[in-house]
């Protein structure tokens, strides 16, 4: 789409020139009133026009002598916010991003006569051009490939043709938009899965398997053991169709995209606890495009987890899906809230003040050791997860530690890996608001599923409309086993206090400092 250019000549002279929007009160001109009571998604939207073209946009200061082009678009998702989290977003609207469209929530105390809401879209849309913004997305790296963008093709049928150096696919047949494959083949599933009532559980996998190599050709070479297990066969009987129609949300959701959180770009991003469970349903089924172009994400896609070489490596797999299918299961309840329940992912980069810590003479805090309890265990603390530098680790392959524990039992955890990129030496991650789902025992290879988890403490929420569970997502330095001396040197024992100034130091508008849970350092 392209800005009106008013010098641009034509055969009958200069192109009419649209009329302006009208003010609240019905007068064409100034229309700063009515701008700012727009909401969108992207922090600058209100303030600036978008320009784009196939390969990328800009963001441009908003001329209000130029039109400004409207369009009236239903919100697909609108839910209500807090006064406060509204106030966070305006002062810090380049480093925080609201993923969803809202309406604000009245004040504790409105004035007589008013509704004390604000509605988001009441200046009548959102500007056109952001609108259409998904569709410039596809090669631009600042943002997630969604399987629901027009971009995302693929065929129909296709064949194998093998050679003794590779293996390589001959398509069958004109392109088609993979969205609608998807949605076909899951439909199919979701009949075959939840509409049989004398369903071989055993045999589940074999036909999940079938219809998601149709629009994913990855999987192929991944057959899917894990899921013909009896326990998780019985369990994606009973949440299949919750996990279909989550997936199937990808276009209400996430009708803008989804940017992603960059390295070295200090940014947050606020999802409801909905758009959380589409990403995830999405990532069950496999249905996000290759991401080879960025090698900086993780993958989302689960197609690894179900599949395992060995009995051992299959046990530790299994066990990891029915924390995540447990998760399906009671994760309906807690969509009901009014308002919804948010989560927060925040990208820390350590400040340029930090600590000059040679000459320091901060005296150490205090230490209170607890012997009975996980991590998880302290709703009310800053939870260090012992991570990978790629945000969940193995939780999608084979491990079985610290960090893939953590995310296996809060699988909310896990949607960081869409957009997160891999941390440097100087950032960690926060996220915020995240729920517990599942018990657990064991660690490593005894690692086991033992139910659901319930627990009233971690309904409290925070200003923001959060959990109050927060997680400091914090990479150590790895040192092969002839490597471990260096770990002494002061660079690597410099980087490893960095890190930790960078998730424990109070931010900014942060009015509760938490104390910090951690466990044996380095796991």
């Amino acid at each position: 789409m392209k800005r009106w250019d008013h010098n641009m000549k034509t055969a009958d002279g200069p192109p009419p020139r649209p009329p302006l929007p009208k003010r609240s009160d019905g007068n064409v001109g100034d229309v700063t009133s009515s701008i700012t009571k727009t909401t969108s998604i992207y922090p600058s939207l209100c303030m600036t026009t978008t320009t784009l073209d196939s390969e990328h946009h800009s963001s441009r200061p908003l001329n209000l002598n130029q039109p400004l082009i409207m369009s009236k678009i239903k919100p697909s998702h609108t839910i209500k916010i807090s006064q406060e989290l509204q106030s966070f977003h305006r002062k810090f609207k380049d480093n925080v991003t609201i993923l969803f469209e809202y309406e604000f929530l009245p004040p504790s105390s409105s004035a007589p006569g008013t509704s004390g809401a604000t509605n988001a879209f009441q200046s009548g849309g959102v500007s056109l051009s952001c609108a259409k913004q998904i569709s410039s997305q596809w090669r631009n790296s600042k943002y997630v490939k969604l399987p629901h963008q027009s971009e995302n093709t693929g065929f129909l049928s296709f064949s194998v043709v093998s050679s003794k150096k590779n293996k390589r696919f001959v398509e069958n047949s004109s392109p088609v938009k993979k969205w609608d494959i998807i949605k076909t083949e899951l439909a199919k599933l979701n009949d075959f899965i939840t509409g049989n009532e004398h369903l071989d559980v055993t045999q589940v996998g074999k036909k999940i398997h079938a219809s998601v190599k149709t629009y994913n050709h990855k999987v192929i070479s991944f057959p899917f053991h894990v899921l013909n297990d009896c326990r998780v066969g019985r369990k994606l009987q009973m949440t299949f169709s919750t996990i279909y129609s989550a997936a199937l949300d990808m276009e209400n959701l996430f009708p803008f995209g989804m940017p992603i959180l960059k390295k070295h770009e200090p940014k947050t991003f606020f999802l409801t606890q909905r758009q959380v469970r589409c990403i995830l349903a999405n990532g069950f089924l496999s249905t996000f495009p290759k991401r080879e172009s960025v090698p900086e994400l993780p993958n989302i896609n689960f197609y690894k987890l179900f599949s395992a070489t060995s009995d051992g490596e299959l046990e530790r797999k299994i066990e990891k899906t029915l924390c995540i299918l447990n998760y399906f299961q009671m994760s309906e309840k807690h969509l009901d809230k009014d308002p919804p329940l948010l989560l927060s992912f925040e990208r820390r980069r350590l400040p340029y003040s930090h600590p000059d810590w040679q000459n320091s003479r901060a005296l150490m805090s205090n230490v209170e050791i607890v012997e009975d309890q996980g991590i998880e265990s302290a709703h009310d603390k800053l939870q260090v997860d012992f991570a990978n530098r790629f945000v969940g680790g193995g939780v999608l392959g084979n491990g079985t530690v610290m960090e893939e524990i953590r995310f296996s039992i809060s699988p909310e955890l896990i949607a960081a890996r869409l957009f997160t990129e891999v941390l440097d030496d100087d950032e960690v991650l926060i996220i915020t608001g995240s729920t517990q789902f599942s018990k657990y025992s064991g660690y490593g290879d005894s690692f086991k599923f033992e139910g659901p988890h319930e627990d009233k403490k971690t309904l409290d929420r925070d200003r923001f409309g959060r959990r109050t569970a927060q997680v400091a997502v914090m990479d150590a330095y790895h040192f092969r086993p002839y490597q471990v001396d260096h770990q002494f040197e002061k660079k690597f024992v410099y980087r490893e206090l960095n890190k930790c100034f960078c998730a424990f130091n109070p931010h900014r508008n942060q009015e509760h400092i938490a104390p910090i849970a951690t466990g044996n350092w380095g796991s």
